[in-house]
């Protein structure tokens, strides 16, 4: 049975029923409703939405309190399997009225400072206990939403009140579909059907190289009505062999063309691909060397090269290698706790391509436009010159004209979705193990310290992703207006 909860999220999205009434006048009527229920009972801690999309702006305001009354609104949330706990702080002092409206009000001390209207969210970090191992807050299971205790508290460290919240990634009305066909697998979010909504624009999300198959950014771009195809385009290749270098199937990339082709609710003619990390590369070299049916492309700290033992099957079963040997890519060490260190060597990536173009993508077949974000703190991958140079060959190449290059200056390597915890250390399995049953836990230390320039930096990079993708495919009718810009 749907919850109230639940409910309350749907009936948020339904279009019909936004007609004349903005975000912004339902919160204040909800606070309005609770002003009114604040009596001498003491504080209240409103939290508008309790339960929302991961994307979706909150509006958390402290009511009852004397004025010039200074608090503390802390909030926590555990990861996925429960064993790590994340916390924020932010310090306020009440208005005259006796309120704090944080979307407003700055704060003075804490995990952040400034108005910060999510700021308890994407300052959080591993409290001080479990901090030394550098735990990732990730969400792997979109079914299952991150629940938040929020606590009000006294200048004594008293709880004065406190709400719990969920923050959900994928919407009541987006179904998740496991998917094999041909040589490609993965997942597909599928909105449901709305009155002028079909055929869907069909979206290809591509991760980087991970252990398993991470679908956050693709389930919550779906909640915004667009087929989102999370394609696990690695781990079932790694997975069958067990040689050093594995090989990305061209057909495999075909596949999910010919799945949108034959897809009732899919338009073949609508496609675009997002993508991260390594799957930057196998977008690239996919659109390029096969020359796809793609609209548009984005692509977010990514690389270009084949590298990192992962190379390419072409059609005819030729094979192009991957530069390397990995040991002139990674540098490892120890440190004095006895912890596994890596990093990759930007200057080696340089000197192996000396010579060797036939790891790089063909630039002079990139034919749709592209929105490239350069992570101006990336310490994981060399994705910043990676970046810089694809835009040079492309203007080379006379394609200048289609690719915007936005550069993040306070983004590391992970660009997450809006408001998600910020992750500078952490540590990442190699995946190239996975089939040895001997598993190395790495740290790495990925950048993005400055999380407060990189949360603003995630807002931006998602209104631009979600309107790219509105305009080049040409999408009339979204399943929510919080996130559309002209």
């Amino acid at each position: 049975m749907m919850s109230i909860a639940r409910l309350r999220i749907l009936l948020r999205q339904v279009p019909s029923l936004q007609a004349g009434v903005s975000v912004m006048s339902r919160r204040e009527t909800a606070s309005s409703s609770v002003t009114r229920e604040c009596t001498d009972a003491g504080p209240i801690l409103s939290i508008t939405p309790e339960s929302g999309l991961a994307d979706e702006l909150m509006d958390i305001r402290c009511l009852g309190l004397q004025p010039g009354q200074l608090v503390t609104l802390t909030a926590k949330v555990r990861t996925e399997n429960g064993k790590y706990e994340y916390q924020a702080s932010g310090q306020y002092r009440a208005a005259a009225d006796g309120t704090v409206k944080v979307q407003t009000d700055p704060s003075l001390g804490g995990s952040y400072q400034g108005v910060e209207p999510m700021g308890l969210l994407w300052s959080q970090q591993p409290v001080p206990e479990v901090a030394h191992k550098h735990p990732r807050l990730v969400k792997f299971d979109v079914t299952r939403p991150f629940t938040y205790t929020f606590e009000l508290h006294d200048g004594q460290g008293g709880v004065l009140a406190s709400k719990v919240v969920e923050r959900t990634y994928v919407a009541d009305y987006v179904e998740k579909i496991p998917v094999s066909t041909g040589e490609a697998e993965g997942v597909l979010f599928l909105p449901e059907k709305r009155e002028g909504s079909d055929p869907l624009p069909f979206v290809v999300d591509m991760r980087g190289l991970l252990t398993r198959l991470v679908v956050d950014r693709a389930a919550l771009l779906a909640s915004h009505g667009f087929a989102v195809f999370a394609f696990d385009y690695f781990l079932p290749r790694r997975l069958k062999t067990k040689e050093e270098n594995v090989y990305m199937d061209s057909q495999a990339f075909l596949d999910v063309i010919k799945f949108a082709r034959e897809h009732p609710r899919l338009d073949a003619d609508r496609i675009g691909i997002t993508s991260s990390c390594y799957g930057g590369s196998m977008m690239l070299h996919s659109v390029t060397r096969l020359q796809l049916p793609v609209r548009c492309m984005v692509a977010a700290g990514f690389s270009t090269v084949l590298s990192v033992q992962v190379g390419w099957k072409n059609l005819d079963g030729s094979l192009i290698d991957p530069i390397g040997p990995m040991t002139k890519l990674v540098s490892r060490w120890k440190d004095e706790n006895d912890k596994w260190w890596l990093t990759f060597n930007a200057h080696s990536f340089s000197d192996l391509m000396e010579g060797y173009t036939e790891a790089l993508p063909i630039v002079e077949n990139i034919n749709c436009p592209l929105l490239a974000f350069r992570h101006e703190d990336d310490k994981h991958i060399p994705s910043i010159p990676m970046t810089t140079e694809l835009v040079k060959q492309m203007k080379e190449a006379g394609k200048g004209h289609l690719v915007e290059l936005q550069s993040l200056p306070g983004t590391g390597h992970f660009l997450e979705c809006p408001y998600q915890a910020i992750n500078t250390v952490s540590s990442l399995y190699n995946p190239g193990q996975i089939t040895t049953g001997q598993m190395t836990l790495y740290y790495t230390d990925f950048g993005g310290e400055d999380i407060q320039q990189g949360a603003k930096d995630q807002e931006f990079a998602w209104r631009k992703i979600i309107n790219f993708f509105r305009k080049h495919l040409k999408v009339e009718k979204m399943y929510r207006t919080d996130w559309i810009s002209d």
